[in-house]
This record gives structure tokens, C-alpha cells and sequence, in this order.
């Protein structure tokens, strides 16, 4: 059952077609707290998003990036654990 399920980490598009990123941060902040959220994005970022960033609340990389810069992001958001 995955609202038993421990997650320790969701990848996401910040953009998606039925849910914003932002409500998926919700969503998963509500159900699973603690879990660490990166997300991937090409479009520009919108303000209720710049403010989460800002906080440290979640860690995203621009597209197109590289596989390199891809593991580091992933490595950076354990290092705080």
C-alpha cells in the first residue's frame, strides 16, 4: 500500500498536465513528511514556487542538464541528513 510505503525521495516535473508541482509537494508533505522533493523543469518558475525555493524547501534543476549535474542535485539534497 503506498500510504504505507516509506519515500525517502520524489522526482518530479514542476509542470504537469492534472497537477501542479507544487500541489504535488503538497500532497506528499501531507502524506509522507519528511520526504525530500527535487524537481526538473523548462519553463520558467512562477512566484508560489520562486517563495518554496527560496525557503530551501525544495531543490530543482533547469532543463536540459546533464547526468553529472543530475547526480550532484540528487547527492545535495541528502548531504542535510
Amino acid at each position: 500500500d503506498i500510504k504505507q510505503a516509506q519515500l525517502d525521495l520524489v522526482v518530479s516535473d514542476i509542470v504537469m498536465p492534472n497537477m501542479s508541482g507544487i500541489d504535488l509537494y503538497k500532497l506528499v508533505q501531507e502524506r509522507w513528511p519528511g520526504t525530500k522533493m527535487f524537481f526538473i523543469t523548462g519553463h520558467p518558475l512562477e512566484d508560489n514556487t520562486q517563495k518554496l525555493l527560496s525557503k530551501g524547501k525544495i531543490v530543482w534543476l533547469q532543463k536540459p542538464f546533464s547526468v553529472r549535474k543530475f547526480r550532484r542535485a540528487i547527492c545535495d539534497v541528502f548531504e542535510d541528513v
